[in-house]
């Protein structure tokens, strides 16, 4: 039986030598506020949020962004995160009271939360005016303000956003289509014989403190596949979806899914001979005290692997799922 330690290649993937992230597969983050704090400033400063036809121009002079603003990669896909406060520091004048000459007077406009939830949602691009002044030329400005430059100041900065999230995007290459060898064609429903799964079987139940549906649907997940793996995980979560876990080393296809009872798949070991598949059923059924029993029955496993193939199974299946569900399992059957 192999140990954990002997790092058994099939269910552990290694980092490149080279360093090298090949077409952003594995998670890296970037920080980008430090480019939007300059773009921002180029964009926005000198801006006239008013005219000048009435004698008050009011120009933005200087502005600023606080918060966090990174991309991240995944899987070769790109999705940016962002919490941010825009305040855009602006200078108006106006004619003074006695009809001679002009005094100048401060203000800002500010949005206080623009966040990669909201930044769709119009009602929650809220913009704050302050001036320096309270004079009834000065409110007339800010009056002015609201109507006329708010959907400017907006449209501005949505702008800056949208070049951040083309600057920090990478240019993919063209996807690679799979080898013939990764994944031999299959036609359930069409085929005229069943598939055959000779080889040796493997039997285990385990217990959970969660939920049938729960569970069902957290092992059709990618995502919390992904977190349950530690490497990025696929699944096309169909009859006749694909799956793929540690980056290849294991692939299938689900056969049969009934939501909350049962799971059932084509799942293979990218050493094992081309075209052999092993049948992998999932039973979920729901126990006392709120828990789940979870019967799995592997058929079709080469005799050599089968020992290793257990072991990867409590390593990196059972054992894992203890650790993502907070200690909420009870002891194997």
């Amino acid at each position: 039986m192999a140990r954990l330690e002997e790092k058994d290649p099939r269910w552990i993937v290694e980092n490149r030598a080279d360093g090298a992230n090949v077409n952003d597969w594995h998670w890296t983050e970037r920080d980008c506020l430090p480019w939007l704090k300059q773009k921002a400033s180029e964009a926005l400063t000198a801006l006239q949020l008013l005219g000048d036809e009435k004698g008050t121009p009011v120009v933005v002079k200087s502005v600023d962004v606080t918060g966090e603003a990174t991309a991240n990669n995944r899987k070769g896909k790109t999705f940016f995160l962002y919490e941010l406060d825009v305040t855009l520091n602006w200078e108006g004048r106006v004619p003074n009271p006695t009809g001679s000459g002009t005094s100048t007077f401060t203000g800002t406009v500010r949005l206080p939360y623009l966040g990669d939830d909201n930044e769709d949602e119009d009602d929650v691009w809220e913009v704050k005016l302050s001036c320096s002044d309270k004079g009834k030329a000065q409110q007339s400005v800010l009056e002015r303000l609201r109507r006329e430059s708010a959907d400017r100041v907006r449209h501005e900065v949505h702008d800056v956003l949208n070049k951040m999230k083309d600057h920090f995007t990478p240019k993919k290459a063209p996807p690679r289509a799979p080898s013939c060898t990764q994944f031999a064609p299959v036609l359930l429903s069409r085929s005229p014989a069943p598939m055959d799964y000779s080889g040796q079987t493997f039997k285990t139940t385990q217990r959970f403190k969660t939920t049938p549906k729960e569970l069902y649907e957290l092992l059709l997940d990618a995502k919390r596949l992904s977190v349950l793996h530690g490497t990025p995980a696929t699944m096309e979560n169909m009859v006749g979806g694909k799956f793929s876990y540690f980056e290849g080393s294991v692939t299938g296809e689900n056969v049969t899914l009934v939501p909350s009872k049962r799971i059932q798949q084509r799942w293979r070991f990218s050493t094992w001979p081309a075209g052999h598949h092993s049948l992998v059923t999932l039973e979920f059924t729901p126990t006392h005290e709120s828990e789940t029993s979870l019967s799995l029955a592997q058929e079709g496993i080469p005799k050599e692997d089968l020992a290793r193939t257990e072991q990867g199974w409590h390593d990196n299946f059972w054992e894992r799922l203890r650790s993502l569900l907070a200690g909420g399992v009870v002891p194997t059957v």
